[in-house]
């Protein structure tokens, strides 16, 4: 970065992409990761909250030091580069940290985010949107390894098919019993899905449907 583009950022004073630090500290890791877990940044260390260039000093060790530090304190590492740029006399850290393409990247077991000029500590559900977002996940997409045909209530199945048989006029297989009902659905979703486990859309699929008959009977009933 050259000197004009430097003076340039610090003119438009800090904001989502770009932090002010006069020195070194933990809130300079925090604001690693927080860039990370957003859309990136650049810190300026040797640079005051409000802009002033104060300088810092830079030895043969500063910018693997400051790389080390940050990689080794977020888990998974921020993606950096350090450099340096001296302006009017003055020694000026640039850490640049790119977008994690693995998110959350943590601090000390805290997930942080970028929100306006600050860094805010992210919500567990927070943490969790990310996470399947950056894995192109949703949640009902999640996979229950561990749920079969024996977490579904049968008596409700049962129940279901003879609403949805009264109300909706679809009549219940009379072939196959009911744990060969279940299978035959289960498999077509699963194939559908490319998957080889329930997922939790699948597992509350039968809830749902229930639920409806419900709302519909609610409404016979009031009628």
């Amino acid at each position: 970065m050259e000197t004009a583009e430097l003076k340039q950022r610090i003119a438009q004073v800090e904001n989502t992409t770009t932090e002010f630090k006069e020195n070194f500290d933990q809130e300079v890791i925090e604001t690693a990761a927080a860039f990370a877990n957003t859309d990136g940044g650049t810190i300026l260390i040797g640079v005051s909250d409000s802009g002033e260039i104060r300088g810092i000093t830079i030895g043969k060790e500063t910018l693997r030091d400051v790389s080390n530090r940050i990689s080794q304190a977020t888990e998974p590492r921020a993606v950096l580069d350090v450099a340096s740029v001296d302006v009017e006399g003055k020694s000026v850290l640039l850490v640049h940290i790119s977008e994690a393409s693995i998110k959350p990247v943590a601090v000390r077991g805290r997930c942080y985010k970028r929100v306006g000029n600050s860094n805010r500590v992210m919500s567990p559900q927070e943490i969790a949107q990310m996470h399947l977002n950056a894995t192109g996940q949703t949640w009902d997409q999640l996979l229950v390894t561990r749920a079969g045909l024996d977490d579904i209530d049968k008596k409700k199945v049962e129940w279901y098919l003879t609403r949805r048989e009264t109300i909706r006029n679809v009549s219940t297989p009379r072939d196959m019993n009911m744990a060969a009902f279940l299978n035959n659905i289960i498999i077509k979703k699963l194939r559908m899905s490319g998957s080889l486990y329930l997922t939790t859309a699948l597992r509350l699929s039968v809830l749902a449907l229930f639920l409806k008959v419900l709302v519909q009977m609610n409404r016979l009933t009031t009628l």
